[in-house]
């Protein structure tokens, strides 16, 4: 995995997020994860805290703070 600075970022594209609450990571415990796909969330990402980026191959991960 290479990690790069902050971009681009499109919303648009399926993205996988680890997702910061109250300085805390939400962990999905049915699929064993902190990484959640951006087509299962429903939170307001533009109004979001992007803290940092990994891009692979096959996809891009950001962490946000919510």
């Amino acid at each position: 995995m290479q990690f790069k600075r902050f971009l681009e970022i499109n919303n648009k594209d399926s993205n996988d997020y680890i997702i910061f609450n109250n300085h805390k990571i939400l962990y999905e415990p049915n699929l064993k994860t902190f990484l959640l796909n951006s087509s299962f969330l429903n939170i307001d990402l533009d109004n979001c805290t992007y803290v940092g980026i990994a891009e692979t191959n096959e996809r891009k991960i950001y962490a946000v703070d919510i």
